[in-house]
């Protein structure tokens, strides 16, 4: 443990869920099931459909792109600009109509573009920026090759980002219905519920949630697994709290994108009670949160527990491959997270001291 981290000051432990607390393989089956699909109604050639390979998931991952549609819209783009001649502008000019995103409206008498192969490498290239940035970076480098009047469908939040959430949720809330897919935790249910009431009976911390998914996937899985009773039902702060303060924001016409690596979602966690613009305000984002550890598995975690002044705290006991475990735990400390272990189960010795706890928990719980 670093000498500069004192597991005895932490009261408050935010968890992100997924590779943190529950396994993330169902968002993923189902993020590559879209991208096939989509992929396959867009491109002419099966031979160039490569689908989601774990290399690229991986690679996404640890350059902070986290959500299973995010991670789609990414690869899709990648896909449809190096498959040159094949793409069929349009089937694409077709979503494009049916999800309007623009002055423009694609038709259906769109030509098939006749531009050259593009190679994988040509998308990706060693200056290629992180978190939301790469992803509009994804849609405005596709547009790059497209003509002009249908450029806004491929633009990051436009119809094909909008396909590809909505693809990734119907996959998922479908495999989830029908018992191909189901919630899991990444130790197996009983040892994370062993770890849980360890950090609040025994290290005396108040436990709550920041995640990027919908509030009811989150909801369904703690309650499927056991877990919610451990948890702060005011310190669970999901993506539908992040999309309705920038509703908020977006009518008072200070519009923002608050998912991480913002810090909003945790600040959410650690103030429940605050205004949104007091929470968002100067005071807020300069206070020293050195009480509060912000437990995640990627970059935008580390990014937005360093930007809420907390501390970063990450695990990479999810993720199987030896290399990239080993790619992911540099990434996490070059990036500045202040401990990074092999999964929650490390957690409670870090907390745990000879110091007294003061009952913060109780009183705050």
């Amino acid at each position: 443990m670093p000498p500069h981290l004192d597991g005895s000051q932490i009261r408050l432990i935010v968890f992100d869920l997924d590779g943190v607390i529950t396994d993330e393989r169902p968002y993923w089956d189902s993020a590559r099931e879209a991208v096939r699909e989509i992929q396959a109604g867009l491109v002419a050639s099966r031979s160039v459909c490569e689908g989601l390979p774990e290399s690229l998931l991986y690679w996404l991952k640890n350059r902070a792109v986290n959500s299973n549609w995010d991670v789609a819209f990414v690869a899709v783009c990648a896909a449809l600009y190096s498959s040159g001649r094949n793409l069929d502008l349009v089937a694409l000019g077709r979503i494009g109509a049916r999800f309007p995103n623009g002055s423009a409206q694609a038709a259906d008498g769109v030509p098939h573009w006749s531009g050259r192969q593009q190679g994988p490498d040509a998308f990706f290239d060693p200056a290629t920026p992180t978190g939301a940035e790469l992803i509009r970076y994804a849609g405005v480098k596709l547009a790059s090759v497209l003509p002009p009047e249908i450029r806004y469908i491929v633009e990051y939040g436009g119809p094909l980002w909008d396909l590809c959430q909505r693809r990734c949720q119907e996959i998922h809330n479908f495999r989830m219905l029908s018992g191909t897919a189901k919630h899991t935790s990444v130790l197996g249910q009983e040892r994370v519920v062993e770890i849980l009431s360890e950090l609040r009976v025994n290290c005396g911390c108040c436990l709550g949630v920041a995640t990027g998914r919908p509030k009811q996937e989150a909801m369904d899985a703690l309650n499927d697994l056991g877990l919610l009773p451990f948890f702060d039902p005011n310190r669970i702060v999901t993506h539908n709290d992040v999309a309705d303060a920038q509703r908020i924001l977006g009518t008072s016409g200070k519009p923002s994108q608050l998912g991480k690596p913002h810090p909003f979602i945790l600040l959410r966690a650690i103030y429940p009670d605050l205004a949104l613009h007091t929470l968002l305000g100067q005071s807020i984002v300069l206070e020293n949160h050195a009480w509060v550890a912000f437990v995640g598995d990627t970059l935008s975690d580390v990014l937005a527990a360093k930007a809420a002044r907390a501390w970063s705290l990450c695990v990479v006991g999810a993720v199987a491959n030896p290399v990239a475990r080993q790619e992911r735990r540099e990434q996490l400390l070059a990036s500045g997270c202040d401990l990074v272990l092999d999964s929650i189960a490390e957690l409670p010795p870090v907390m745990l001291s000879n110091h007294q706890r003061t009952g913060w928990n109780e009183k705050h719980s």
